[in-house]
């Protein structure tokens, strides 16, 4: 096989406030946009020839992978799902046999070359991508399997006791075109007196070739596979890819210029990588794992949690602090105290005693003593609207999710679980319990009681 289609033309809208600014595919994971880690991965295995399917958002993916040899760009002119846009990608090759993954699937290179290896094996109509169940999930698709290892069904929001389906598919482009042209117009590998959506579903169509009697088997990894749907689902595939690049890794690896000062407290045995020109200066107290990208630093008693993942051109500096497993995305700057746990992406502040556990959009500003409250007096997690429906996060719910281009005041106050649109702004002095849309301005309503004063009424 040396083609793979990737779908990345979704709206995304489950994502929010990650959608809209821009491609939900193109969110970072371990410092780099989904679907181009996930092309790289193609590559890597032996896919010579990579069609995206590109629609909402086309111009961030081309950016992302336009520099990748073997890279093709088709369009789905309009939004009509993902069996739709694996009908355009199958229109632009006319290969016998191709890999059919969705764009905002977090995996490892292994779990691809394995997946690739089993198809080999031939004979069957289809080899899927099967992965460890999550409790919790919103919404998911589980592998249906008899005793030999057949896939007899595949079927959303199925048992838990089955591995999931991993968003990646060998398939005769055939058979898989006749299926999506067949498309009944909804979703139907629902289950019995479950109401089905409208819609054209690529996993919908893998499921007609098994109740058609077809041969469809799966290859199974222990490898984290992470459908990036959710915001939360972004700090859990940035956990485990950041995992998956320290187990390949042991020692202290200095990249060209890159050092490491006298006077540095680095934990016993930590894994500790550093690109060109990174630094680690006096003071600092690294706990664990660390990366440092290009150009990265951290200086002036700044302190590392284990696991972290700091990006190029970013300064953690003047005693912050970074709680384990956190990613910090390229040229962020992050200062005087300011604490942060979760996923930030580029050209971000943190400045100035703030308290974050977050994940925080390009370009946000996140003013002096900015706090996420992280402790709910109910000892749950808060329920988060996704479209019509109410979600609970199966982790990292008690998180603050903040979009591209935000602003905070000083003294803001975010509450768990909430969401705030791209380009908002919350004002000093808010204590925000409610999600705020894209392009807001939310200040707080101080009443004032004036009296008359002065060394007349009070005297010292």
């Amino acid at each position: 096989m040396d083609t793979a289609i990737v779908l990345a033309a979704g709206l995304g809208k489950g994502a929010w406030p990650y959608a809209g600014l821009r491609q939900k595919v193109t969110l970072p994971v371990a410092q780099t946009p989904l679907v181009r880690r996930l092309t790289l991965q193609l590559k890597e295995a032996g896919i010579e020839e990579v069609i995206l399917v590109v629609g909402h958002g086309a111009g961030a993916v081309r950016v992302c992978t336009a520099d990748i040899p073997g890279v093709r760009h088709v369009e789905q002119t309009q939004p009509l799902g993902c069996g739709d846009a694996a009908l355009v990608g199958l229109a632009g090759t006319d290969s016998g046999r191709v890999l059919v993954c969705c764009g905002d699937v977090a995996t490892t290179s292994a779990a691809i070359r394995a997946l690739l290896e089993a198809d080999r094996d031939g004979g069957t109509v289809a080899t899927v991508l099967g992965a460890s169940p999550v409790r919790g999930l919103a919404s998911w698709d589980s592998l249906e399997m008899d005793a030999a290892g057949r896939v007899l069904g595949i079927w959303n929001k199925g048992s838990h006791d089955q591995p999931r389906f991993g968003g990646m598919a060998a398939v005769d482009a055939v058979a898989l075109r006749r299926v999506l042209d067949a498309n009944p117009g909804y979703v139907d590998n629902v289950g019995v007196g479950a109401m089905p959506p409208a819609g054209n579903s690529f996993v919908a169509a893998l499921n007609r070739l098994c109740e058609a009697g077809h041969e469809v088997r799966a290859a199974t990894t222990k490898e984290f596979v992470v459908d990036v749907n959710r915001p939360w689902d972004l700090v859990e595939a940035n956990i485990r890819a950041n995992r998956a690049l320290f187990a390949a890794h042991a020692g202290v690896v200095l990249g060209e210029g890159a050092r490491i000062d006298d006077g540095a407290d680095i934990a016993a045995g930590a894994t500790v990588i550093l690109g060109k020109d990174a630094h680690i200066g006096k003071g600092v107290i690294v706990k664990g794992n660390v990366i440092l990208g290009d150009g990265a630093r951290a200086v002036h008693g700044a302190i590392l949690g284990a696991n972290t993942h700091i990006g190029a051109g970013s300064v953690v500096r003047d005693y912050a602090a970074l709680l384990d497993n956190t990613t910090v995305g390229a040229e962020n700057v992050i200062g005087h105290c300011a604490e942060f746990y979760g996923v930030s992406f580029e050209r971000t502040l943190l400045w100035h005693y703030c308290s974050m556990s977050a994940v925080i959009g390009a370009r946000v500003d996140i003013g002096a003593a900015t706090c996420c409250g992280t402790w709910r007096f109910d000892d749950g997690v808060r329920e988060q609207r996704i479209g019509s429906h109410l979600e609970r996060p199966p982790y990292h719910g008690g998180m603050s999710f903040l979009g591209d281009g935000c602003r905070t005041g000083v003294n803001a106050v975010l509450n768990p679980g909430v969401r705030i649109g791209g380009n908002s702004c919350i004002g000093p002095g808010v204590i925000l319990y409610d999600d705020v849309p894209d392009n807001q301005l939310v200040l707080a309503q101080q009443p004032h009681t004036v009296k008359p004063w002065g060394p007349d009424r009070y005297a010292w």
